[in-house]
């Protein structure tokens, strides 16, 4: 295969990847918005949703896991596919995948192909970055995204069923943002299942085209099933065309309890005709899955964890001085004494007076 059909393989399977695990979101920045006013529909749904909310952050958010992330075959010019293993862990918001891409070629499969691109794939609460490697094993870091300059490095799929990846955000999240319009929450029926849609409107700058625009995400929640998300579409307006990104869920519903996430199927469509922009982009498979109380660490998801300088304006808490601590201790010290002299004299006086 030739060097530019390769790169063209790579840059699909980069494209599909950031959707599932990546750095570069539809609508990073948001852009200038006026706080919409308090609505009974922003209400309702947090009044509705909230009570669910902690355990499908504590569920989903907290993983070891194994993801193989595949393009679809009409992305393909030459018959091939590429897929993507990554192998990771989550705490809430923070994550950390390594990431494997393979060319397959038609018939063959994982286990007789050699790994291309290598990759690790990490966030915190403050920024998320790549970091590559190259040929003889050095790790370079690449598309650092900081979310107080904002931008918004997305989520990990597997926090689908409880956040919108592209913002960065969780649902509850979503509804409490000022910024963001409560449009409606109306019960519809999704595939033989009674489901409720929360539809929502949110300004935001775009960054292909670095200009505003208005974005429609409407998200698809199962009540029945401590209102777990079942699919979420991301609709833009771009020269008098309506383009939308939509994100599906299938769960294993053989298990008890919450159902563990099994595939995410991301398609792309808009108005025109064109089949082209009217397609299934890739899928992400969820191989293995396993919730742990003993998650991976904010600080092993930092550049400095890797033996690189952290972004310029990102200030994490500094430990305090044991000065301070000093100080604390030595003033609580005094506090006790002074009172300790205030029963003393309290006791003397009332000694005096009998």
């Amino acid at each position: 295969m030739c060097s530019a059909c390769k790169k063209r393989e790579n840059q699909r399977a980069i494209l599909v990847n950031c959707l599932a695990i990546g750095l570069v979101s539809l609508s990073c920045f948001p852009a200038n918005a006026v706080a919409s006013k308090p609505n009974d529909v922003r209400d309702e749904f947090i009044e509705r949703y909230s009570p669910y909310a902690r355990s499908l952050r504590e569920f989903y958010g907290q993983f070891e896991a194994t993801l193989v992330m595949g393009v679809a075959p009409a992305l393909s010019s030459t018959g091939s596919t590429t897929k993507t293993v990554a192998e990771g862990r989550g705490f809430h918001e923070s994550h950390l995948f390594e990431q494997k891409s393979f060319l397959l070629k038609p018939g063959q499969d994982l286990a007789d192909s050699t790994p291309g691109r290598i990759h690790t794939s990490v966030r915190n609460s403050k920024y998320g970055f790549e970091l590559v490697t190259d040929a003889e094993g050095n790790r370079t870091p690449e598309n650092i995204i900081v979310h107080a300059t904002g931008g918004h490095s997305p989520l990990c799929v597997l926090t689908v069923p409880y956040a919108d990846t592209t913002r960065g955000m969780t649902i509850l999240a979503v509804a409490q943002d000022p910024s963001t319009e409560i449009i409606s929450l109306k019960p519809i029926s999704w595939n033989g299942t009674s489901l409720e849609c929360l539809t929502t409107r949110h300004r935001s700058i775009n960054r292909r085209t670095h200009k505003e625009e208005g974005v429609t995400v409407r998200y698809y929640l199962d009540p029945g099933r401590d209102w777990i998300c079942m699919r979420q579409t991301i609709e833009t307006m771009e020269g008098g065309i309506r383009g939308w990104i939509e994100l599906t869920c299938k769960y294993n519903e053989s298990s008890e309890g919450l159902p563990p996430l099994l595939e995410v199927v991301t398609s792309m469509g808009d108005t025109s005709d064109n089949p082209a922009t009217n397609r299934v982009l890739g899928s992400t498979t969820v191989t293995s899955f396993r919730h742990t109380d003993d998650p991976i660490t904010e600080g092993e998801c930092r550049l400095i964890a890797f033996g690189f300088p952290e972004p310029g304006g990102v200030k994490w808490g500094e430990p305090v001085s044991w000065w301070v601590w000093l100080g604390y201790v030595g003033g609580g010290c005094l506090l006790l004494a002074f009172f300790f002299f205030l029963m003393k004299q309290r006791v003397a006086s009332k000694a005096g007076t009998n």
